[in-house]
């Protein structure tokens, strides 16, 4: 959980245990680079605030694939729920998921390209 700062930060980052046990097998120079995709995503969910917010993309709207794979229940009267994707990592061959829940942004998936291409 990385929560919301005193710097004007307005959401809680939240991961699952599995995500963040693959963010603890990273070097030291990715490590920063997931600090500041926290703090970006703790001041805006839809990742424009991230240090290169031309590689945000969103999936789309959420199919059942995709939400049965997360387990992401849709609420009433709640909207689509979308995902995005942020290209990171040296090569840019690292990608992290996130959608926004309430005040809360839930991080969905961090890791490599090729497991990522795995769950579409």
């Amino acid at each position: 959980t990385y929560p919301p700062s005193k710097s004007g930060n307005q959401y809680e980052v939240v991961c699952s245990n599995d995500v963040f046990k693959a963010t603890k097998k990273i070097t030291k120079k990715e490590k920063d680079e997931v600090l500041d995709i926290l703090h970006g995503l703790s001041q805006e969910p839809t990742g424009s605030a991230l240090p290169m917010p031309h590689h945000v993309k969103s999936v789309g709207n959420t199919n059942e694939h995709l939400r049965r794979k997360f387990s992401l229940s849709k609420k009433t009267g709640e909207g689509k729920i979308l995902i995005y994707q942020y290209k990171c990592g040296r090569g840019r061959s690292k990608r992290c998921l996130w959608t926004k829940r309430e005040d809360k942004v839930v991080i969905l998936f961090y890791g490599t390209r090729d497991r990522a291409v795995k769950l579409w």
